[in-house]
Parts: structure tokens; sequence; C-alpha cells
């Protein structure tokens, strides 16, 4: 090996020990960080309020405390219990973050349960009037009223705590009432009006022949199922030859055949009618002998 590169390798060394020399002077003049502080704290989705050295956070009432993992974020290397860890919080828990430079800082996290009726809104609340009291706009579990929840709120005429039509309240939480459009008890209909005729009355009943009212297939109703009153009780107007005796009418045997006791136009068979009737030799429509037929309606001179 000649001497040049004998004394370029010696450079090279004496450079590579130089730089080492830089590189760890430099690592260890950097100095350690003593950052350790808890910037968030999340249980059940709520944030905790972080103190100096103290955390609270506030849970739905009911939430049992005893089993709880909060999701926390430091700027520290590490942190005791870690995050994510199920933790009792009966009692309060302490958090020990570790820094870089291995200075430590403790905090003390309280969990508390929502109380419903201390006038703060709360998680799990949706209000908080400061009372325990229902009807008032802020039902006794700080939730607001709404129709189905069992109490007589403001605008409700009842509450039977569901959302049933039909049962003496309505899923609207009114009383019911005919023409509301539900059949509620002792209606036999309800179309959602007060209009008779309409196949459902202004009362809540199925139509009915003698109810007062002319119903879809009626003729008349005159409110009785009475016979020769105008109105049949078949709720038809009266016509010869339906059977019944209706005011001027003689008779009526339920056809408009002549000759066989009552006439087509419900008049009694008499002699001197016109019709030859059962009995009759003739009728030439009067009751004067000679003519050729005889006031008895028997052929004679």
């Amino acid at each position: 090996m000649d001497k040049f590169t004998r004394n370029m390798r010696a450079n090279a060394v004496i450079v590579s020990g130089l730089c080492a020399i830089l590189v760890a002077c430099s690592s260890d003049s950097r100095p350690l960080s003593s950052q350790k502080e808890i910037t968030s704290f999340v249980v059940l989705g709520q944030a905790g309020t972080i103190g100096t050295d103290s955390i609270q956070a506030v849970v739905p009432a009911g939430t049992a405390l005893n089993h709880l993992a909060p999701s926390i974020n430091h700027g520290g290397t590490g942190i005791s219990p870690a995050s994510g860890a199920y933790q009792d919080f009966s009692l309060p828990v302490v958090y020990t973050v570790t820094a870089e430079d291995s200075s430590t800082k403790a905090y003390v996290a309280t969990i508390l349960s929502a109380v419903c009726g201390n006038g703060v809104q709360e998680p799990g609340e949706e209000c908080d009037d400061g009372n325990l009291a229902n009807g008032d706009g802020c039902s006794s579990t700080c939730l607001l009223p709404v129709c189905g929840d069992g109490h007589l709120d403001a605008g409700e005429q009842c509450d039977d705590g569901n959302l049933v039509n039909g049962d003496g309240c309505s899923s609207t939480c009114l009383l019911p009432v005919c023409g509301d459009g539900q059949v509620d008890p002792g209606e036999q209909c309800d179309d959602g009006n007060l209009v008779d005729g309409d196949g459902c009355s202004s009362t809540c009943q199925l139509p009915f022949c003698g109810n007062g009212v002319v119903d879809p297939g009626e003729q008349c109703d005159d409110g009785n199922l009475v016979n020769g009153d105008g109105c049949s009780s078949a709720c038809l107007l009266p016509v010869c030859g339906d059977g019944q005796v209706d005011p001027g009418e003689q008779c009526d045997d339920g056809n408009l055949v002549d000759g066989d006791g009552c006439s087509s136009t419900c008049v009694l068979q008499v002699c001197g009618n016109g019709v030859l009737e059962p009995g009759e030799q003739c009728d030439d429509g009067n009751l004067v002998d000679g003519d050729g037929c005889s006031r008895t309606c028997t052929v004679g001179s």
C-alpha cells in the first residue's frame, strides 16, 4: 500500500470518529421533555373537566360507576392506570403521567352520576327544571314531555302511556270523540266526519232502517219500523203492490194483477168498477140494469 492510500484511510477514520462525537454531543445536549399534562378525558362519550391536578366527569343517571374505561390523551411517555383500562370509580381514581424526563404528575379523577332535579342539565337529560314534578314541561326523569310517556302534559287531554288508538286515549293523546277517524269504545264506525248518510252516522253508528236517517239503499226513514205511515218497515216509499195497505189504498195484495180481489190500483174488487173479477159474469162499469150487465154483475136483459 502506498503512502497516499494510507493517508487517505487514516483521514477517513478521523472524520468518522469526529462525526460520531458530534452526533453524540448533539443528542446528549437536547433537554428531555417534562410534558406530563392530561389533555383529554372521555368516558361514555362525556368529556371530563380537567383542572390543574383533578378531573371530573358526569355520566347519565343509573350508570354503574364500578366498571368504566375512560379514554385519555396526555403529553407524557406513559400513564398509569392505562387509557382504556376499566376502573372502579365508586371512589376517585388517581392517574399518574410520566414525562420524558421521568418526572411525574398525578391527577385525581372523579366520575359522578347525573342527578335529575338539581336544575343543571347533565348527560342523559333532555331538561332539568330543578324538581321531580311531572306535567310542568320537564318530567320526573328529566325528559321532555311526549305523548305516550304516561304523564298528562300541557296540550294533552289524556296520556295512557302508549300510542294505541281505540283504548280510550288516542295516539295523539286526545280523548275519543265521534268524527276523529278512530273507532273507539261505544262506536260502531268512525269515518272522520259528522255527516249522516255516508255509511257512518253523525253519532258513529252503522246505518239501519228506522234510525231516522236516509242512508244508502233507503228511499225513506221515518225513525220507526211501522208500515202504513208513509215509509215502510223496509225504509221504502209506499207503492201499490208492495203488500202494505198505505194511505190512499183500499187493499194491497202484493201484486198488480186485476181480478184477484184487489185491483192493480189497490182498490177492492166491487161490481161496477169495470174490471171483471172472480164471481162476476160481467162488469160494464156501472150498476144499471137493462144494459146487458146487471147491477149485480150478472148477464141479463
